[in-house]
């Protein structure tokens, strides 16, 4: 018998809702340029109304500045126009031609429709003296844009309210969880840029002229060149030579593209190129965004389908885990020398978790299992570079990494960091390859590999110990090299090598420590599938680490998975090789987060302190994630709130969903929010197909729960999701209401009752309901239904359905009446 004590609520969804919720197309004239050939300058309209004026556009060359201002970068004769195809669609193409002294640059303006624009500079010929010696600047500022006196110049009355957020982390995107906002224009003085903190800006009307949810959104970006491409913020004011016309005059505040500040040369015939995109709605025209850039390249947008590491159970020895530097025969986090006893402690392991029944499908190796120099005596610093990568360093696997895959059968996610000098495979070194050797811009002394065979020879050889997941960390040390920043293409070539070879070799990337600017690069390399968008978990420390709903809005709208870093699932973990006394209370809040994701989930606990309960919340008894089709990201009303100070949640509140046989089943997590917050249809990242859903908040629920029934109309007046924190955290899960009466309510005691993976089917009849489930063969899955009969006011009781699957993983299970049955 089952306590009730948990809520659902049935709420109404009128269908075609989308529709009642955009203008009369007829209003929306979209995004539109207007340059003036004479001056060069430009304005970008949003239906009518002027968002974006320019500013000065210069270029740097022969140690001078050149502007468009004061006609040392002068126009050479009339504008030239074009049309054309390409994978973004069809567009005209206006092309300023200019010059300054003997170097040639042509600033192109290309309109796709009445939603995209792209601003090209091509260096036609080659251009020399381009260093200003920094980093962070930019020897080439076009476009521009004046924010310091930007107006609505087409408004009657006060300009309407716009806010903006920049997604800029460096490190990972999602540091710091909350990205640059505000009141647009008047706080883009708060946007970052540079070779740390460019990224991708979304700027929302937020004048309620339009319905809830569907504000227009501008997205602003590089669009190629993107490892070399920068965003600046440029003052009033400033004594920085670099912001200076060559007659002293200091433009007007500017946000302005181009190329990074220590570029020494330019070739000819290369180009930058920034985007600017309209979309309704910031989820939304987020990833319309970035399926234009990946249309540009020509990557597929579901690469990471095929990434093991993404639909298995796994394991991770990351910093914050348990066995991170950090064996059963002892602590080496601090000592370079003692870094013994991984080969019992992983046979261990597996041992462990077959022993309860906890599928672990693959592990991540980390840093401690590849050979480093060492400079500091601490094995787990980050100054110590690369010497050997094939081979695990002896006194790690005595047996090799071969034998630890045959004993596992756990196939590896390996980490990288940047390469010594000292690397076993240069030719400096006696090896077969060549590698520059430099510095960082801290003087750190590194080496890149040159040439492609080096990754086709890396990545082939390490296939004989599993390895199915290459996690790059630490790209932003390896991009500081001089000979990186000052030439304009050797950063992409080192990436798209990398990726080029994972790809021959059937294996993926994933993003370890790296910039915004990277994850943009991912649009050209098709074996990134995922990367960290949250910083090194460490328990109880970081308890922000599992807050990665904003950052998921960036990841997703370029198809790469965010992935949360590993948790502990039990709160003490004693003997951990971290010195304080840390202990983790939100282990089931991580859990969901990362299931939500559709990315790793991955724990990180000592053998012996398992939570077997909260693990398997995530997944069938073989191993296979249980997720939604896509990750959970922010809803747009928290991004206002956070940009605006109002018409949102005080907290953390996103949204996703599964689809089974074109019926859309929704989850939505709510934690730490400071007080009660109504959800709506407007909110949700999906649009239902029936006239009446039902809500389940299943976060906490335990053996003996299950939900009660109450009607709630949610287009009229929401539901309200309570005040709560990070225990008691909410996940709503929808499901639509058949003609039928019945609702499939699937595995409420999963983080997510109803996924792809385990429901490959759904059928009504005029009186029932029939579900094709499938798992692991002898698998017991508890299916959940619940019928709402019209004019009845409930309780309803739910039918649970047991079934075991049969030898092929396989069952059907159907729903009649007041019960149900398994059928195989």
């Amino acid at each position: 018998m089952y306590a009730v004590v948990v809520a659902f609520v049935v709420f109404r969804l009128a269908v075609g809702a989308s529709a009642a919720h955009s203008r009369d197309q007829g209003e929306l004239q979209g995004l539109r340029l207007a340059l003036d050939h004479d001056s060069g300058s430009y304005t970008v309209a949003v239906d009518g109304n002027t968002w974006f004026t320019s500013g000065d556009s210069r270029i740097h060359v022969n140690n001078k500045w050149c502007a468009l201002s004061d006609k040392t970068l002068s126009i050479q004769g009339p504008p030239s126009s074009d049309s054309g195809t390409n994978n973004m669609g069809k567009y005209n193409v206006t092309s300023l031609h200019t010059k300054c002294g003997e170097t040639e640059i042509d600033f192109n303006f290309y309109q796709f429709g009445t939603t995209t624009l792209i601003f090209e500079t091509v260096y036609v010929n080659e251009a020399t003296g381009t260093s200003i010696g920094d980093a962070d600047a930019t020897i080439s500022e076009f476009p521009t844009f004046d924010v310091g006196s930007a107006k609505d110049i087409s408004a009657e009355v006060a300009p309407p309210k716009r806010g903006f957020y920049q997604w800029s982390g460096s490190g990972v995107p999602g540091y710091p969880v909350v990205g640059p906002h505000g009141q647009w224009p008047a706080d883009a003085s708060t946007l970052k840029g540079g070779r740390s903190n460019t990224g991708v800006i979304a700027v929302f009307d937020a004048t309620n002229f339009y319905p809830p949810n569907t504000d227009r959104t501008v997205v602003l970006s590089p669009a190629s060149s993107f490892l070399m491409t920068s965003s600046n913020y440029i003052r009033k004011n400033t004594s920085s030579p670099f912001t200076q016309n060559q007659n002293g005059s200091v433009p007007t505040e500017s946000l302005v593209f181009g190329i990074q500040g220590r570029a020494t040369s330019v070739p000819a015939k290369y180009s930058t190129s920034t985007i600017l995109h309209l979309g309704t709605g910031i989820n939304s025209a987020m990833r319309e965004w970035g399926a234009l850039l990946l249309a540009r390249s020509g990557k597929p947008t579901d690469r990471y389908k095929s990434d093991f590491s993404l639909s298995q159970l796994g394991y991770t020895t990351d910093n914050g885990a348990y066995y991170y530097y950090n064996t059963v025969d002892g602590n080496c986090h601090n000592n370079f020398n003692v870094c013994k006893g991984y080969q019992p402690t992983i046979l261990s392991l597996k041992e462990y978790v077959d022993k309860i029944r906890v599928p672990i499908r693959w592990i991540l190796y980390d840093s401690w299992f590849y050979s480093k120099e060492n400079t500091t005596g601490k094995a787990y610093s980050a100054l110590n570079s690369v010497i050997n990568w094939t081979d695990a360093a002896p006194e790690i696997f005595p047996a090799g990494l071969d034998y630890m895959f045959q004993q596992t059968d756990w196939p590896v996610v390996a980490h990288n960091r940047a390469w010594s000098v000292e690397n076993v495979y240069s030719t400096a070194n006696g090896g077969n390859y060549e590698f520059l050797d430099g510095v960082d811009d801290k003087g750190t002394k590194l080496a890149l590999p040159v040439h492609q065979t080096f990754w086709d020879f890396l990545f082939m050889h390490n296939k004989n110990w599993g390895l199915i997941n290459y996690q790059q960390d630490w790209m932003f040390t390896q991009q500081g090299m001089e000979q990186m920043l000052e030439n304009v293409t050797l950063a992409r070539t080192w990436t798209l090598q990398m990726s080029e070879a994972l790809v021959r070799n059937g294996l993926n990337f994933g993003f370890g420590g790296s910039t915004t600017k990277n994850w943009l690069q991912s649009t050209e390399m098709y074996a990134v599938t995922n990367g960290r968008i949250s910083m090194d978990y460490h328990a109880g420390l970081t308890e922000d680490n599992w807050r990665i709903g904003l950052a998921s809005i960036f990841a997703w709208s370029i198809a790469v998975i965010p992935a949360k870093d590993g948790y502990w699932t039990t709160p003490e973990q004693p003997g951990n090789p971290y010195d304080d006394n840390r202990t983790e209370p939100y282990g089931h809040l991580h859990g969901a987060v990362a299931t939500l994701s559709r990315g790793p989930v991955s724990p990180a606990d000592k053998i012996g302190l398992f939570n077997r309960d909260t693990i398997m919340r995530s997944c069938m008894d073989d191993g296979t994630l249980l997720q939604p089709d896509f990750p959970a990201t922010a809803i747009d009303r928290e991004i206002k709130q956070i940009a605006l100070g109002e018409g949102g949640p005080l907290g953390e509140v996103w949204s996703t969903s599964t689809t089974v046989s074109g019926w859309v089943f929704g989850h939505v997590l709510a934690a730490d929010l400071q007080q009660e917050y109504v959800v709506s249809t407007v909110d949700l990242s999906f649009q239902g197909n029936a006239s009446s859903m039902v809500l389940i908040d299943n976060a906490n629920v335990t053996t003996d729960d299950f939900p009660n029934i109450v009607i709630v109309d949610l287009d009229d007046m929401g539901y309200t999701a309570r005040a709560c924190g990070k225990l008691d955290f909410q996940l709503l899960h929808t499901s639509p209401v058949f003609s039928n009466g019945w609702v499939v309510l699937g595995e409420y005691k999963k983080f997510v009752p109803i996924s792809a993976s385990r429901t490959k089917g759904i059928t009504t009849t005029h009186s029932d309901v029939r579900v094709v489930l499938r798992g692991a063969p002898g698998e017991t899955v508890s299916y959940a239904f619940v019928r709402i009969v019209e004019d009845e006011n409930g309780p309803w009781s739910p039918v649970v359905v047991t079934c075991t699957l049969d030898e092929s993983g396989s069952a059907t299970v159907t729903a009649s009446g007041t019960s149900g049955q398994c059928e195989h």
